[in-house]
């Protein structure tokens, strides 16, 4: 540094990050997460209330997975 001399720090010398690579590492994060996880994150643009279990009507029947583990497993 001109101004400062004997000033040298190693987070001045990084590079920063692009774009690309803050979305990578944020994708990477989610893709460590369970799928209970991943709904947490999202609540807020997909109500928990549209995947509940419906209790009567065309959607109501028993499944071996529920509406939403696999809307989140599909979405993953």
């Amino acid at each position: 540094m001109p101004m400062l001399p004997g000033f040298q720090s190693r987070t001045l010398r990084r590079k920063p990050r692009s774009a690309q690579q803050k979305l990578a590492e944020k994708i990477a994060l989610l893709r460590q997460k369970s799928f209970k996880q991943i709904g947490e994150v999202f609540e807020r643009f997909i109500p928990r209330t549209l995947l509940k279990q419906e209790r009567d009507g065309a959607m109501s029947r028993r499944r071996i997975f529920s509406k939403e583990n696999t809307f989140w497993a599909f979405f993953s």
